[in-house]
């Protein structure tokens, strides 16, 4: 399964990268890219390869903000639950004899 999915993520990046040779090559034409703070004079190109890594970045960010964190942390939960109750088995198979302090305490 992890040669399988070795030779995928290949052949995924070979086509990506060949992609973006084709995409840089054809738009080498100077474009002006006019943000409120400042100009950014760039190929059409690269401007369209910086928005799909932004996109990307920023899908990635919100995936994780979204998915991953909560799941993670429901994770350690449930693993603190579960070592909370292996403890108390321990303890309680560690000392099966013993009294109730209540009654004890009568």
């Amino acid at each position: 399964m992890k040669t399988i999915k070795k030779t995928f993520v290949i052949i995924l990046v070979v086509i990506l990268l060949s992609f973006i040779i084709t995409l840089s090559a054809l738009n080498m034409e100077a474009s002006e890219l006019n943000m409120y703070f400042f100009k950014l004079n760039a190929s059409l190109g690269f401007i369209v390869l910086m928005t799909l890594i932004a996109g990307v970045v920023v899908g990635t960010l919100i995936s994780w903000l979204m998915w991953l964190w909560p799941a993670n942390r429901e994770k350690r939960h449930w693993q603190r639950q579960y070592n909370q109750l292996k403890q108390q088995s321990v303890n309680k198979s560690s000392n099966p004899h013993t009294v109730n302090p209540q009654i004890e305490s009568k």
